[in-house]
């Protein structure tokens, strides 16, 4: 006698792949192609890398964006089809990423009064917060967190010091 395996057919096939198309320092987009068995929904959700998915959305398109990502941490893309309410295909992951936050360039400081200065960069990478760090002469640095405007007023500065200014996200 051979030994003889008897498996079922799945109902919904998951996914032939899923890709990363771009990142920005908080977000990615991301697509997927379909098994080849006529699949027309799908659930994705974006996990920290080797996370296993909790929770899903829903789309009939095959592609995504997704944002509030935080900067730094490695994330999948889990991918799965969408058959019906109890029928879902086993998920794919996406190779990890991780959203990157490149540094402003072109720091500029103008409007330069006896307590105030206007400070102004270059994003590059789609950011939309930073943190500015300035300092007097050869002080200790100050930071201030989740600036969201570009330029940026630095008040309470001494008159006739000299200072120096850099901005990161």
């Amino acid at each position: 006698i051979d030994d003889i395996e008897i498996s079922r057919t799945p109902s919904c096939f998951k996914p032939a792949s899923v890709t990363v198309n771009s990142t920005t320092y908080n977000s990615v987009n991301f697509s997927w192609v379909e098994s080849g068995h006529g699949e027309t929904e799908w659930q994705y959700t974006v996990v920290a890398a080797g996370a296993t998915p909790s929770s899903w959305t829903n789309t009939t398109t095959q592609s995504a964006p997704v944002d509030n990502l935080t900067t730094g941490t490695a994330y999948e893309v889990c991918v799965r089809s969408y058959c019906a309410e109890e029928d879902q295909s086993d998920f794919i992951r996406s190779t990890s990423f991780t959203p990157t936050c490149q540094v402003p360039t072109a720091v500029a400081v103008s409007g330069i009064t006896n307590n105030s200065a206007v400070v102004a960069w270059t994003a590059n990478n789609g950011e939309s917060k930073w943190n500015i760090q300035y300092k007097k002469g050869t002080g200790a640095w100050e930071t201030i967190e989740n600036v969201t405007v570009n330029p940026y007023t630095l008040t309470g500065l001494d008159a006739n010091s000299s200072y120096t200014v850099q901005v990161a996200c």
